[in-house]
Order: structure tokens, then sequence, then C-alpha cells
């Protein structure tokens, strides 16, 4: 598994249009909502957390201007180079585009060295990011590419989105106070891989598990994917000094880390800092994943956090994920020596091969000497 540098940082959500106002509000709560022009089951107006990018735009418009937002923070680490851009999104129909026009679009308004023929759109939500960290190893790992951008965007403020969630009963209302509040995200990586120690914060492992979907079960999978993650990365339980959950902030999500903290190795995490974002920014979707990794990669290149940080993701469906990121100064190569042959290397085989996105490098052929003849 190949440590993941991150490079560059940028993010856009409710509470600011820059990652330091963004963890900011984190930390004190500030809950910028407002009313939406939406109106839920109950007959009153939505209260959402829209992202500062104006009223104006809709559908998949409002996705273009988050991603740009947030790929302009890393765009002044770019070199001459082509990289390749992982991009985790909704279902970009149901808001009238598709994956391939939103990168052209993205290629010709940031002005970035993407290179288009590389890149690829994961239309899969939540379950997105996983993957994308995958597929962000394969490419670095076969080095036709000095580094690649790691961008998620979702934006769940649009009426049409807003009108499927409150007919499913998720948006929270007067008579559904546990629901989530509806956000909108974006949040890019400039990802690279070193063999050597580095003065930014590194993804060192990631874990993930499947599991069933009810309360106790889907704690369960939390636990065990947080545990297969510092497994991957040979890091302890108690080194941890960040733990951020992705989940959309009602309480049926906190119950769930509540239960999942009653499991090794986050009970014996007891003084690691505890993160839910959407308390801030609303429930944000196919960006949360991303988004979190964001804030810990901040936290950790500020020097706020100063040990290993755990992100934790939670899927569509029953699935969950892990990742485990370092503080700046930790040695990629060190962590690649620890994590190779360990036997809870859960992600050897990409998440995304099995679904046919990309295909797996062949197998070296393996030439016999022939002995010398006498």
């Amino acid at each position: 598994m190949i440590p993941l540098a991150i490079e560059a940082i940028g993010a856009v959500t409710a509470v600011g249009d820059n990652l330091a106002l963004s963890v900011a509000a984190i930390y004190t709560h500030a809950q910028h909502f407002e009313v939406l022009d939406a109106v839920g089951g109950d007959g009153r107006p939505i209260v959402g957390a829209p992202a500062p990018i104006g009223a104006a735009a809709t559908a998949v418009d409002r996705l273009h201007l988050l991603s740009l937002v947030a790929l302009r923070e890393c765009g002044a680490r770019f070199g001459a180079a082509l990289l390749p851009l992982i991009v985790c999104a909704p279902a970009l129909g149901d808001l009238g585009g598709d994956g391939a026009s939103l990168v052209q679009r993205l290629i010709a308004d940031s002005g970035l060295p993407i290179d288009a023929g590389a890149s690829r759109v994961l239309e899969v939500g939540r379950d997105g990011v996983m993957p994308a960290l995958a597929l962000a190893r394969r490419l670095l790992s076969s080095q036709a590419w000095p580094a690649c951008l790691l961008l998620a965007v979702d934006s769940l403020v649009v009426p049409a989105r807003i009108a499927r969630e409150v007919a499913a009963g998720r948006v929270a209302g007067a008579h559904n106070p546990t629901g989530f509040v509806p956000g909108e995200a974006a949040a890019a990586l400039l990802l690279s891989a070193r063999d050597v120690a580095v003065r930014v914060p590194v993804i060192a492992a990631t874990g993930s598990a499947g599991g069933g979907p009810a309360l106790f079960t889907a704690a369960a999978v939390l636990a065990r994917a947080a545990e297969r993650a510092l497994a991957n990365a040979r890091r302890s339980p108690g080194s941890l000094g960040a733990v951020c959950h992705d989940g959309p902030g009602d309480w049926t999500q906190i119950e769930e880390l509540a239960v999942a903290d009653g499991r090794s190795p986050l009970a014996a995490a007891p003084d690691a800092q505890r993160f839910l974002p959407a308390i801030s920014t609303g429930d944000v979707g196919a960006a949360s994943g991303v988004l979190s990794l964001a804030l810990l990669a901040f936290l950790l290149a500020k020097g706020v956090l100063t040990g290993p940080a755990l992100a934790l993701f939670v899927g569509e469906g029953a699935a969950r994920g892990a990742a485990v990121l370092l503080p700046p100064g930790s040695s990629v190569s060190e962590t690649r020596r620890r994590a190779r042959d360990n036997p809870l290397l859960n992600d050897a085989r990409d998440p995304g091969r099995a679904a046919g996105q990309y295909r797996a490098p062949r197998p070296r052929r393996q030439v016999r000497k022939r002995p010398r003849a006498k």
C-alpha cells in the first residue's frame, strides 16, 4: 500500500470560502444555516447550509463553482506536468450533467494542467472516497505522473436533491428532529508518493469493512475498518490525536459513533479529539470523506495536531472505511516498510477493480535461466 503525501489542500463549505474558516467553525460549533427555497413534508421551510457561491447557479453548475474554488487553493502548487484528476461526485445525471463534461469544464475554467485522458469521475456518492484513494495509489505507483488531484464535490441544497430526501424522510424538520441538515461542499487534495521523510501530512494507510444495515452492526463495521487502517499503518490506537467522523451529524450517526467507541481501537484512544464536521457544514454527501481528510491534513500541517489522526467514512450502504493520517516529518518509506507483508491489508485488492472501473496491472513474466552447458 503506497502512502500518499498531501502536498496541498483546498475546500469550500457553508461556513467559509477557505479551509481555515471551516476549521474555526468546527472548533466553535458555529452553524451558518439558513432557510432554503424548499418546503418539507410538514409544510415548513427547509433549513440548509449553502456555500457562499451565490444563489444564481443551480444543479450541476453549483458543483462546477464549488469545484473551482477548491481547486484554486491547490493550484499554486502545480508544476507544468499534466496531472490526472479523480472526482468523487453524486449521480450527475440527476443534476443535468455528466462526468466527462464536468471534467472538461473544470479544465477550461480552472486553467490547471489536468490530464483529461487519465481523469476519472466516480458517481457513487459517499461510497467514492475509498475507491478514489485506491485509484490514486495505482496511478502514482505507475510513476507516469508526479502527482494527482483528488476532488470531492456535492450539493444537497438544490431543489431536486432536497425533494428526494424530504420524500424519504431524512431531512431535519419540526417532525424529524434527528434528520440531517442539507449542505454542500467541495474539497481537493494534491497527492504524491514520496520515499523520503516529508514535510507535509501523509495518508499512511486505509482500511475498509462491510456489514449489515442495523445500527449496532454498522457501528461494529466502523470499528473494524478503523482497526484495519491502524493495523495497516502499524500505529496503536493510543497514539491517535484526533478522530474525525464524516457522518451527516444527526443523532443516529452520533449514536453509531458512540457505540463504536465501546470497541477497540476507539475505546483505547480516550484523549483523542473528536470531530464531526457536519455539525457546522451540514451533510455534504459525496464531499464528506475528502473534506474530512482535508480538515485533518490542515490541522496536522499547522501543528494543531501532533500525533496520528483517524478519519472514519460512512458509505451509502453498509460499507465503512477509515484512513490513518500522519503529521509532517513522518517517514513514508518507514511506513511502507512496516505495512509490507501485513496480513490485515484488507484493501490490497482495489475496491474499484471489482466494479470494472480500471484494470489490474499484468504480473511480470518470470524468465528461467537455462543452466550452462558443461
